[in-house]
């Protein structure tokens, strides 16, 4: 597409980078997660390396969050066959995210210093999704609320296959894995937590691994409340009336 060209001087591509998962661990690898939550968010976010936050069903203590490793994303692009990088354009709606514009600036700035030269588009979230959901943009940032406090309210519409039985219905960048499909079918029909959890370690592992969709940071959601009152905040980020209560 236009979005995605090669590099300055160098030959037209014959091949989309990001099919190579190469190429989609070295963008991954490049981000500096943690400077993202210091100097962008001011603290108020959380550098993940996973897609739910601990409490939830489906979070794994035991995966860390991905360091940033500029020398080692290099190397990638050059096994992959792009030692001279390529050019990229990453967008993001503008009034959604908390930071999403001065995100996308900084990521931007980590994948050009790897080679990847990265331009950088934003938009109202009236336009940007529409053109996400045409799959108009390679690469975007993006966020996902889960309400059910469980991993596969994330895994089964995001990565799926679309239209495979039910799966993939907010699929907005075409991956499809055959194996990953089977895990989370077999997840969703497990009864016994055990099991199902051990199914969904294995879905988020495949899904990680294939770095299509990159954890990033968990946003910290803040609310007010004038004297004399409390609020028990929620999970899914509304704010209802019941969740307020005179204070102790």
């Amino acid at each position: 597409t236009g979005h995605i060209r090669a590099a300055e001087g160098a030959p037209a591509l014959t091949r989309n980078p990001l099919g190579d998962v190469r190429v989609r661990r070295a963008l991954s690898m490049a981000i500096d997660r943690n400077a993202l939550v210091d100097r962008i968010n001011e603290g108020q976010a959380i550098a993940t390396g996973q897609f739910l936050p601990e409490g939830f069903f489906g979070f794994f203590a035991d995966i860390p969050v991905e360091r940033a490793d500029p020398d080692g994303a290099r190397r990638l692009l050059a096994e992959a066959g792009y030692p001279n990088g390529f050019r990229i354009t990453l967008t993001t709606s503008n009034d959604r995210i908390v930071n999403s514009a001065r995100m996308v600036q900084a990521i931007g700035q980590m994948w050009t210093r790897i080679g990847v030269a990265t331009s950088v588009e934003t938009m109202p979230h009236a336009i940007f999704t529409p053109r996400r959901n045409r799959y108009e943009l390679p690469v975007f940032l993006s966020s996902w609320g889960n309400q059910t406090g469980e991993a596969l309210y994330t895994l089964v519409p995001q990565l799926g296959t679309r239209g495979q039985g039910g799966l993939g219905n907010a699929n907005r960048i075409r991956y499809s894995n055959a194996a990953l499909d089977r895990l989370l079918v077999a997840a969703g029909a497990e009864v016994d937590a055990p099991r199902r959890l051990a199914l969904i370690r294995q879905a988020t592992d495949v899904a990680l691994a294939e770095a299509v969709m990159p954890p990033l940071l968990l946003q910290v959601n803040n609310w007010g409340v004038r004297q004399g009152l409390a609020m028990t905040p929620r999970v899914d980020q509304y704010t209802l009336a019941m969740s307020v209560r005179p204070a102790d």
